[in-house]
């Protein structure tokens, strides 16, 4: 069975109490389809109550990083219940995996065992392209607990695994202090947009956690003022290490140079500077082109419709760049035809495992950007100074941060306006995905003088900057706030609020539909981590009324 779940779906209009996406044409009775005893409905889980009837938005937990949901729905899938019976449908990223069973390994391989078959889903990913892959609708007997949910891939054999789902939002641990883990998404560096990061973090001197390299005494420590995303400490004869937090260790080693003896398995090991890099991690683009380093990338995840800034454009068109397959699809010939030494990827590879495998057997080391994932807008853009050492061209891109850095200084002072904005994208299954109260977005609508509808918003469970949440959650907070601004970097934008009413009706309630006050972001503002004083400025100008002939990333939808 095919299903396509992007673009504007036809919503059903339900109560305002029933938190709802769009329903699922795919219907597996539980107990029929299953096949298995050891998979009970919902109703025969012995003390559970099962939600009302409704279709919910529903995370999908499982006791692997090779078994999970396609990462455009970050974890989510859609639930389903009625008269007790709950059904979860997921989108996997692939069609490797074409059977499920609910219930053990051992159990599937046996007679009559009645085994999950597939759907096949459309999804379309953040960067346009749009990919077929396998869905699978799941009988789930119990919110919040783990149950056995096995898996057959194309070679023919069963894996066993425990899996767990839960209604978003529900004991998601919003309300704790991100003090509680210390491994949490942390709060802004600063109070204020114009203060910095201070303490040893901070301090150019401080080397007393610089990692030790063989033979190589530790010089310096970047002293970095808004990101803490990343520590970076420079060694003897040229030598280079960044510490990405939660992520890896990458030591730069300059041409000519050998590695020290007794470098960790565990570290990457990174030309200085590479010379032909493959960049899949869009929002780093912008970054190279301020650093003067653009002539160090030769290849891209994506091709010329996907961009929405000028320099790769100009560069794809003239050859001097080759479009060499998205992340999730590489050309492995043309990467290694045109002598690839470095692929720069966002988060999204980690969902890939076996295409960052392949590249590293092929003698490309991998380097994951995870720049979107600092909670000060500057901070994002303190990356560029992280590149400027990698490709050796450290003086632009300091001057290039230190002039943002001034214009988004100048912005601190800014008082706030009292005005609340509700900042946020339709998924293809009619939820909401919104940005967390620790992320960039909700800190540069801050500096401009607004306030999130969901700056307190917190998920302990995810690094993820962004959450989903349901219908009805959506509705609660953002009905009464001041702005909507619609997120058009990751689908089709719309054209008027006539077409996000046709999206769903019940946006005819919200005030800011009512008042004038719909805006949308346009399609060039994720890739263009350069200009963040701008965007800011934007937000500025749409919370007072002022400027709007001025705007370059928000326009108004009438």
């Amino acid at each position: 069975m095919k299903k396509t779940i992007y673009g504007i779906l036809p919503v059903l209009l339900l109560s305002l109490l029933l938190p709802t996406g769009c329903s699922r044409s795919k219907e597996t009775s539980c107990g029929t389809d299953a096949g298995a005893a050891s998979a009970p409905c919902a109703e025969h889980a012995v003390g559970f109550v099962p939600p009302d009837d409704g279709v919910y938005q529903a995370s999908f937990q499982t006791d692997s990083p090779m078994f999970h949901v396609n990462e455009a729905y970050h974890d989510m899938g859609e639930l389903t219940v009625s008269g007790g019976q709950m059904m979860l449908h997921i989108s996997l990223p692939s069609k490797n995996i074409v059977n499920l069973f609910p219930g053990t390994a051992e159990e599937a391989e046996k007679k009559g065992a009645t085994w999950l078959e597939p759907t096949v889903d459309t999804v379309r990913y953040p960067d346009g392209l749009t990919e077929e892959v396998y869905g699978f609708d799941i009988p789930v007997p119990k919110l919040g607990e783990q149950f056995p949910l096995a898996l057959l891939g194309k070679k023919g054999t069963w894996y066993a695994h425990m899996v767990s789902v839960q209604i978003a939002g529900e004991d998601s641990g919003r309300e704790q202090s991100t003090e509680s883990d210390p491994k949490a998404d942390s709060p802004a560096p600063a109070d204020s947009g114009k203060e910095a990061r201070t303490g040893e973090t901070g301090t150019k001197g401080d080397l007393t956690e610089a990692p030790e390299v063989a033979g190589q005494k530790p010089e310096s420590r970047l002293a970095l003022a808004y990101a803490s995303g990343f520590d970076l400490y420079r060694y003897q004869a040229g030598y280079d290490l960044i510490d990405v937090h939660d992520s890896a260790r990458y030591l730069l080693v300059p041409e000519g140079k050998e590695v020290p003896e007794g470098v960790p398995d565990s570290w990457v090991i990174l030309p200085k500077p590479p010379k032909k890099i493959y960049l899949a991690a869009t929002a780093a683009m912008s970054l190279f082109d301020r650093a003067g380093a653009m002539n160090r990338i030769r290849l891209t995840g994506t091709d010329v419709d996907g961009w929405y800034i000028e320099a790769p454009k100009r560069a794809l068109e003239t050859g001097k760049m080759l479009f060499a397959g998205r992340y999730s699809a590489p050309d492995f010939e043309r990467l290694t035809a045109e002598g690839c030494d470095l692929a720069i990827e966002s988060t999204m590879i980690l969902h890939k495992p076996e295409i960052k495998e392949m590249l590293e057997d092929l003698g490309i080391p991998v380097f994951i950007d995870r720049s979107s994932y600092e909670p000060h807008p500057l901070g994002r853009t303190e990356w560029v100074r992280l590149y400027g050492v990698l490709t050796g061209t450290e003086a632009a891109a300091e001057a290039f941060f230190q002039e943002e850095r001034k214009k988004m200084e100048a912005l601190s002072g800014i008082e706030a306006t009292g005005k609340t904005v509700a900042y946020f994208y339709l998924n293809a299954d009619g939820g909401a995905v919104v940005r967390k109260g620790t992320d960039y977005i909700t800190k540069m609508l801050e500096i401009a003088g607004g306030t999130s509808v969901f700056s307190d918003l917190r998920d302990e469970t995810s690094k993820n900057a962004t959450m989903t949440i349901s219908r009805e959650e959506f509705y609660q907070r953002a009905k009464d706030a001041d702005f909507l601004v619609y997120n058009a970097t990751i689908g089709a934008p719309f054209r008027s609020a006539k077409e996000l009413i046709a999206r769903d009706a019940l946006f005819r309630e919200f005030r800011a539909v009512r008042e004038g006050r719909l805006w949308q972001v346009k399609k060039d503002m994720y890739q263009s981590t350069d200009c963040i004083a701008e965007m800011t400025e934007d937000f500025h100008h749409m919370l007072t009324d002022e400027g709007e002939e001025n705007m370059r990333f928000l326009e108004r939808l009438k």
